[in-house]
C-alpha cells in the first residue's frame, strides 16, 4: 500500500529473513499514535513510529506477506 512500510522481526528484534516467520511491524500515515488514556500500552505497542501488530507473518522473495 502506498505510504506504508512493513517489516518482520524476530523475537530478538532483528529483521527476519525471506520466508522466516516473525512479528509484523507497520508504520505509515494511517497508523494511530497510541492508545487514548493508556500510556503503558502505547509504550509497549508503538515504538519509534512502528506499530507492533502482535501478528506472525513471513515474506516471500518478492516481498509479499
Amino acid at each position: 500500500m502506498p505510504g506504508q512500510e512493513a517489516r518482520i522481526l524476530r523475537p530478538d528484534g532483528t529483521d527476519a529473513e525471506v520466508n522466516e516467520p516473525g512479528e509484523l511491524w507497520v508504520r505509515g500515515g494511517n497508523i494511530a499514535l497510541g492508545y487514548f488514556g493508556n500510556e503503558q500500552a502505547t509504550k509497549e505497542t508503538f515504538i519509534d513510529g512502528w506499530l507492533r501488530t502482535g501478528d506472525t507473518f513471513k515474506a516471500d522473495k518478492d516481498g509479499w506477506l
